[in-house]
């Protein structure tokens, strides 16, 4: 009711956007697809010249790209808090205008820096000097020297070559020539810190890429309030950060452990679930995930070693909320029971609630059950 008047009051009609059922995907994305595209096919003495909206993310380039060919102008208004070097250059190649506005406040915005000896992630407040706009010489520097040492660049062993993302070839950069710690967000002050280092360091002292250093980079799950940041900058600090290892026949093993896929299921269980929440991604890849065990395995070998190619993975479902859920309904005694406990009591919960479903066959999967059928029940929810 509040955003409702304020909004009324600078001549703007609010429109209500109803989420009737569960599922990851806002339905305001869609309907504001549909709106701007029903404009932008008007009669041409109806259409509208320009067609603005405010986005915190890349998801509507598409949208961008297609009114932009039917002679509408877009226009991109973004947080100058939130927007990327990446951000803005895919924005701009997709047509649209981008407006930057501060919101006059920080707030809650924060900084996350990575210890790349210990790798561990420690969220800070933001500096004066993380606010400070990035010279396109400093950036085409960074670039450059990547791309000399080999971090960044097209990789011939990689059947979808592409640059590697800023950020992770940094990362790496830092990893392999022992540099202690680096800001990972904002990803104008990585840049900084990279042209930096670089300057300072002789440039025969610099170790090249050698190919076989894996950048993880586990992304937590939304939980509905972003407390500051962006959504990009929210689901990495849920993920607990960033992590190095090496390409060998375990790295998948390592992978699926570090992020919390494999406890007591075994691998072939975890890689199930791994590729279960992370189809999208894994399809978009080429990776047939509907697959025996040893198939998925030898193909999420070959993506997770894939260099120069973004290594950016959704961690399994937080148990949290499903103990917290459990214990409301008197199913649970406590939110800090054993996690048997909490395997048996979501097994008849799912029992009960879904008769005719199969009985989940390991804790990562219950979970994921609970959380899907907490999310159908409740639209509200984002977890």
């Amino acid at each position: 009711k509040l955003w409702h008047r304020q909004m009324l009051s600078h001549g703007i009609e609010p429109v209500t956007v109803t989420r009737h059922a569960g599922g990851m995907k806002d339905p305001i994305d869609h309907a504001l697809t549909i709106d701007a595209m029903e404009l932008a096919l008007k009669p041409e003495k109806q259409r509208i010249a320009t067609l603005a909206i405010a986005t915190a993310d890349l998801d509507f380039t598409i949208l961008f790209r297609k009114i932009k060919a039917l002679g509408v102008q877009p226009l991109a208004a973004v947080n100058s808090g939130q927007c990327t070097p990446k951000m803005e250059e895919t924005l701009r190649q997709s047509g649209a205008v981008l407006v930057k506005y501060d919101s006059g406040s920080r707030g809650k915005a924060r900084r996350v820096v990575l210890d790349v000896k210990n790798q561990s992630m420690q969220v800070l407040p933001i500096r004066e000097i993380d606010d400070l706009p990035l010279l396109d010489s400093e950036t085409a520097a960074v670039k450059s020297f990547l791309e000399e040492y080999g971090y960044m660049g097209y990789r011939l062993n990689s059947s979808q070559a592409s640059s590697e993302p800023f950020v992770a070839a940094i990362a790496k950069l830092f990893f392999v020539n022992g540099l202690a710690t680096l800001t990972l967000w904002p990803g104008t002050q990585t840049i900084r810190e990279a042209h930096a280092a670089i300057a300072c360091k002789p440039r025969k002292s610099w170790v090249k890429d050698p190919g076989d250093i894996a950048f993880i980079e586990p992304f937590g799950h939304s939980s509905g309030s972003k407390k500051g940041g962006s959504t990009s900058q929210g689901l990495l600090i849920n993920g607990g950060g960033p992590f190095f290892c090496r390409v060998n026949p375990d790295l998948v093993q390592t992978v699926l452990q570090h992020m919390g896929y494999i406890q007591e299921e075994g691998l072939a269980e975890a890689t199930r679930m791994f590729c279960e929440i992370n189809q999208k991604e894994l399809r978009s890849r080429g990776m047939a995930v509907d697959t025996d065990p040893a198939d998925r395995k030898f193909q999420l070998q070959e993506i997770f070693a894939a260099q120069g190619m973004p290594q950016r993975w959704k961690l399994p479902y937080s148990d949290a909320g499903v103990r917290k859920y459990l214990c409301k309904l008197r199913r649970l005694d406590s939110a800090s029971a054993a996690r048997s406990e909490v395997l048996m009591a979501m097994k008849q919960f799912l029992k009960e609630v879904d008769g005719a479903g199969d009985s989940p066959g390991s804790y990562v999967e219950a979970v994921k059950q609970c959380v899907n059928y907490m999310n159908r029940n409740d639209p509200a929810r984002r977890t």
